[in-house]
């Protein structure tokens, strides 16, 4: 059965800027996986465009985003983000807003996130993370 798997940002500027073999061995390993990205992680890829403007790294980013499906942060993850802020702050783990976005809109969707950062993520109770890294 395929699998749905969220990158979070810090793996999609990992995947953008170094292009590991390991790691394209991995995508073509889940070729037929939907692999995806939140919009809010494309935001932030675009951000990090704005604030160092290079044609090598807009080409390169474009060039990642048209292999992946780019999420609309939807209702459902806006339901799922207020639990998880809920749930952190009650315990005084609380982290980003944006990587509580990304992890509310691949949970929403049953997916497993991508990500090199267990410390933060892993504080999300119901939260599958997969780390291709």
């Amino acid at each position: 059965m395929a699998e749905i798997y969220f990158l979070d940002t810090d793996v999609c500027s990992y995947i953008i800027k170094h292009r590991p073999a390991v790691l394209k061995n991995t995508f073509l390993k889940h070729k037929n996986d939907t692999i995806c990205i939140s919009v809010v992680t494309y935001a932030e890829l675009l951000y990090g465009l704005e604030k160092n403007p290079s044609e090598r790294l807009a080409r390169a980013v474009a060039e990642f985003v048209s292999l992946v499906h780019v999420v609309d942060w939807n209702r459902a993850a806006a339901q799922k983000y207020a639990k998880i802020r809920h749930v952190l702050t009650k315990k005084g783990q609380i982290i980003g807003s944006l990587d509580m976005q990304i992890a509310a809109a691949a949970w929403a969707v049953d997916a497993q996130l991508v990500t090199n950062n267990k410390k933060h993520f892993g504080n999300i109770e119901g939260l599958k993370i997969a780390d291709w890294i």
